[in-house]
């Protein structure tokens, strides 16, 4: 592949290339990412979790649409769920159920 990775400079800035993935995959600029983490008070938008580190990007499949900034733990709870909120209802029904 030489010096290009899938149409992007390996000399680019990590600045830039964030930029670019955020741009590419969620259709955010930087500054917008920015601006949800600190509108979210740089805190996970399910679990609250304040992260010092990036959040990730949560959106939907479907649509593209981006929702909020999440910890990886909640990103990935909603990912295993399918993004199905009848299976995190009735996960959450089973715990409260079998909570001794």
């Amino acid at each position: 592949m030489g010096k290009e990775n899938f149409g992007i400079s390996l000399s680019m800035t990590k600045t830039k290339r964030k930029n670019y993935d955020l741009k590419r995959r969620y259709g955010i600029s930087q500054e917008e990412y920015d601006k949800m983490y600190e509108d979210q008070n740089h805190r996970c938008g399910i679990c609250g979790k304040e992260s010092k580190k990036s959040l990730h990007v949560d959106h939907n499949h479907d649509t593209g649409k981006v929702r909020k900034l999440l910890c990886s733990n909640c990103n990935t709870m909603i990912g295993l769920a399918k993004e199905n909120p009848y299976i995190l209802q009735s996960a959450m029904n089973y715990l409260f159920t079998h909570n001794t």
